[in-house]
């Protein structure tokens, strides 16, 4: 299955926003004749929680994923093909407010220091493929004097996936002053396996 993710700019904190997700399903529906049912929730770690609603031939999956520790929402949208979960990102991305990736990058880039979970939610967007801007601004925040933000780069590097990351992270893991950044990069690493 092809895994697309989606920033959405809405708080976590709006609990109407399931309201909002059922209505673009519906919308979804109606104009395209796609049915997604929600089909159940999942608790995660410590205020994380995923909202699954499956397409009716159960060939795609929406997660509306609510994770407060960075805060925010998220899509994670999975398809048997590149093609099929682009037209459902069109789909959803003309009815819900997604976050541009150059917004996540300008914000991680502004506010890692002061937020460093924007470089989290900027991962996220991030996609499949590195790219240069996003590239260039983990690898600062991994290199950074600030021990959380080590961290948060460490657990967002994790999420991408691009091994360009991976020395620094076996570096991290074996010889970072932080014993908490030691173990997210051994964490992170997991994911390149």
């Amino acid at each position: 299955m092809i895994r697309q993710y989606h920033v959405l700019e809405t708080d976590p904190s709006e609990l109407s926003f399931l309201d909002t997700m059922q209505d673009a399903l519906d919308l979804i529906e109606e104009q395209y004749g796609t049915k997604f049912s929600y089909t159940f929730y999942e608790k995660g770690g410590e205020g994380l929680g995923r909202h699954i609603y499956t397409e009716e031939h159960e060939q795609a999956i929406i997660s509306l994923v609510v994770d407060f520790a960075i805060p925010t929402y998220y899509l994670i949208i999975e398809a048997p093909t590149q093609e099929k979960s682009g037209i459902i990102s069109s789909w959803l991305n003309d009815i819900l407010s997604f976050t541009p990736l150059d917004t996540l990058q300008e914000n991680a880039r502004s506010q890692m220091h002061k937020n460093p979970q924007s470089l989290v939610r900027m991962a996220l967007g991030a996609g499949k493929d590195s790219d240069s801007v996003s590239l260039e601004i983990l690898l600062s925040a991994l290199r950074s004097q600030a021990p959380l933000v080590r961290f948060r780069a460490a657990e967002a590097a994790s999420l991408t996936g691009w091994p360009e990351f991976k020395p620094l992270l076996e570096f991290m893991s074996q010889s970072d002053e932080s014993n908490e950044v030691r173990e997210m990069a051994s964490q992170s690493l997991k994911a390149f396996r």
